[in-house]
């Protein structure tokens, strides 16, 4: 799962807040390859890719992205 596509921020990210599971789909399913790109994002995206209501996951994404 290592980045080597400029990525290495957004797995340190996740990892940072215990969310690496989700690196590759959101990478690859949610094309989020800038930090701009979370603007982007939706909650029904994050449920399409299990990470489920955005409650459970989204305030841990979004606390961290609004850190950078």
């Amino acid at each position: 799962m290592a980045p080597d596509d400029g990525t290495d921020w957004l797995l340190a990210l996740l990892t940072e807040i215990q969310l690496e599971q989700f690196y590759l789909k959101i990478r690859d399913e949610l094309h989020v390859t800038r930090l701009g790109h979370f603007d982007y994002v939706k909650p029904a995206d994050l449920d399409q890719i299990g990470m489920g209501r955005p409650g459970r996951y989204w305030g841990q994404l979004a606390g961290a992205v609004g850190q950078e």
